[in-house]
């Protein structure tokens, strides 16, 4: 197994037209949440870059080519903007609340 990394799908230093969709303030909001972080092998993390989401997805999130279900998950989302990131968000914190927190605590 190579090594595992996580990687920021709105990069942390976007350029182009990353920052046509979000503003710097929206950018140094989500950057390093959970909702824009997902798993790649150390060698397509370093490929994946700062490229635009559609890239990113058609040669990095695909399920043929990713063995990570958290990053095959992405192939339900056409775009990236706050709206996407604010719902897969929401879907992997209660994903954590519901597999990791026993119900009787919640």
């Amino acid at each position: 197994m190579e090594t595992i990394t996580v990687e920021h799908i709105l990069p942390r230093n976007p350029k182009g037209e990353w920052l046509n969709i979000f503003s710097e303030e929206e950018i140094k909001k989500i950057v390093n949440k959970l909702g824009n972080l997902t798993l790649l092998n150390k060698r397509r993390n370093s490929r994946a870059s700062n490229y635009e989401y559609r890239k990113k997805l058609e040669r990095y999130f695909d399920v043929q080519r990713n063995p990570f279900a958290i990053t095959t998950m992405l192939r339900n989302y056409s775009s990236w903007d706050k709206q996407a990131f604010e719902k897969r968000h929401r879907e992997l914190l209660n994903l954590v609340f519901t597999v990791y927190i026993p119900q009787n605590l919640v």
